[in-house]
């Protein structure tokens, strides 16, 4: 199966720029393997900016509504997107660069048991489409002095396209729309809620006006850090 699943951010029950980006890009891939695109979008309801995915070249877009996703929620989302990619026998899964997707992306590779490529700014398939091709990617390195180039021989790719790099491109298609609702494990959104809540809870601030973060670090004023060794607290 030759489809690319294009996994989309919302926030606030809207749809995200960058989710654009992503749907182009998958679009490029999927043209070169001669498949279709499948858009997911995670939401707690109606996301808007959905109906106009078609626009930018998405075969599908599938809404996939729980409580639990109205907010970014790792561990539940990880799993349903996990899932869904083994159901359905995509040929590849894209994620965006930002900062959801790559906490997201490499989450859902390691549930797949696959590579991630991250960070990509262009992408193509070589050794003929149709599919038989091994999908290659391009990713900057050493502070972006040089180009890596990637060939991703897993029977699934996943990837993170740099965000401001896939201009979104018009590419009209008459996509079909589906929303769907599912069950999170309890224990899933539970671990979904501690991780939200543990971001809100650091850095705190000390009487001397340094702000404690997690793990033993503490922050200087100025942005500067220092990590503590033996994992002890230095004194405020």
């Amino acid at each position: 199966m030759n489809t690319v699943l294009a996994v989309l951010e919302q926030r606030d029950g809207a749809l995200r720029n960058v989710s654009q980006e992503v749907v182009t890009g998958a679009r490029r891939l999927a043209d070169a393997l001669g498949g279709t695109v499948e858009a997911l979008v995670l939401g707690a309801g109606t996301v808007k900016g959905v109906d106009r995915l078609g626009g930018f070249g998405a075969d599908k877009v599938v809404t996939v509504t729980n409580a639990a996703f109205g907010t970014y929620a790792p561990e539940a989302q990880s799993e349903v997107i996990a899932d869904r990619v083994k159901a359905g026998g995509y040929r590849a899964v894209v994620f965006a660069a930002s900062a959801t997707g790559k906490d997201l992306a490499p989450r859902v590779a390691a549930r797949l048991g696959v590579a991630l490529a991250q960070d990509i700014t262009d992408l193509a398939v070589e050794g003929g489409g149709g599919g038989g091709g091994a999908v290659t990617v391009i990713r900057p390195v050493y502070a972006g002095k040089a180009l890596l180039k990637l060939k991703l021989t897993g029977r699934v790719a996943v990837l993170s396209l740099r965000p401001n790099v896939f201009t979104p491109v018009q590419r009209p298609r008459a996509g079909a729309a589906e929303s769907a609702a599912v069950t999170v494990a309890a224990d899933a959104a539970s671990r979904s809620r501690q991780t939200s809540s543990c971001s809100k809870r650091w850095p705190r601030r000390s009487a001397a006006g340094r702000r404690w973060g997690p793990h033993g670090r503490w922050w200087m004023r100025g942005g500067g850090r220092m990590p503590i060794r033996s994992g002890r607290r230095a004194r405020p």
